[in-house]
């Protein structure tokens, strides 16, 4: 690897972790404490921790964890780091912020889907876009 792909792949991991972060604090900020059900793995985890009392960040990292093992036997072992990287990053930073926002940052629940999905719609299209054009570039600029 030269310094440019090592340079890249940091930038990449970077734009990964500010995406996953915005989100996070949508999930944990505003949509979990006003008891406000999402849609995916996190919203299932949510239910079950609402049910249960369990760290949400444990459920989705359990469930996460399920999917991906299906994955692998379905696609095979192929499967990217960066994924594994996200899943893991997630989870924990939704347990650390759920232990220290107990309470929603907005009262109004209206206000509090708007804003927590605005966050969590735009760190997940951080983490989109930085996926496809991370892949983009690989197959269609390999000398880049």
């Amino acid at each position: 690897m030269t310094f440019k792909d090592i340079r890249k792949e940091i930038q990449s991991y970077i734009f990964l972790t500010i995406g996953l972060a915005i989100g996070t604090i949508g999930w944990a900020g505003f949509i979990i404490p006003s008891e406000i059900i999402g849609g995916g793995v996190t919203g299932i985890a949510t239910v079950f921790h609402f049910a249960t009392g369990m760290d949400v960040g444990l459920l989705a990292f359990v469930m996460n964890v399920a999917l991906i093992l299906i994955s692998m036997k379905v696609i095979g072992a192929k499967f990217g780091v960066k994924t594994i990287y996200c899943i893991a990053l997630f989870s924990l930073f939704l347990s650390i912020i759920s232990i220290y926002i107990t309470e929603p940052l907005v009262s109004e629940k209206f206000m509090a889907t708007l804003t927590g999905s605005i966050l969590a719609g735009a760190g997940s299209g951080i983490v989109f876009f930085e996926w496809r054009q991370h892949r983009w570039l690989r197959y269609h600029c390999p000398d880049d």
